[in-house]
């Protein structure tokens, strides 16, 4: 069976970068924008893993990894976090977040955290 990722990015091609990379392992990847259409897919189609950017326009990663939680979901998520959102990105581990990777993406720590 495919693993699907569900990509919650609102930066168009650093959401096609990472949805590239995973399949050319394989793996199909659906991009959502923003929080809440990554929330609506993850509950009308649900995922394998999501991998979330942290600073998203309205909802945070955060706030979404949260939400997540709260339905009892216990899908794997990788947190994206730029240079300043470090702080952020370790609060996600409060919401049992399993990894962050910094951007700009470098293909071998998306590769260990994945």
């Amino acid at each position: 069976m495919q693993a699907n990722v569900l990509i919650v990015e609102d930066e168009s091609e650093l959401a096609e970068l990472v949805q590239l990379y995973l399949e050319k392992d394989g793996i199909s990847a659906t991009i959502a924008g923003t929080a809440e259409e990554g929330l609506e897919l993850l509950n009308n189609r649900g995922a394998d893993l999501v991998v979330l950017d942290i600073n998203l326009p309205g909802m945070d990663g955060v706030e979404v990894c949260r939400r997540i939680r709260a339905t009892g979901s216990d899908v794997p998520v990788i947190m994206l976090t730029g240079h300043g959102d470090m702080d952020l990105a370790i609060k996600s581990l409060k919401y049992q977040a399993i990894d962050f990777v910094t951007k700009p993406i470098n293909d071998d720590i998306l590769e260990i955290a994945l």
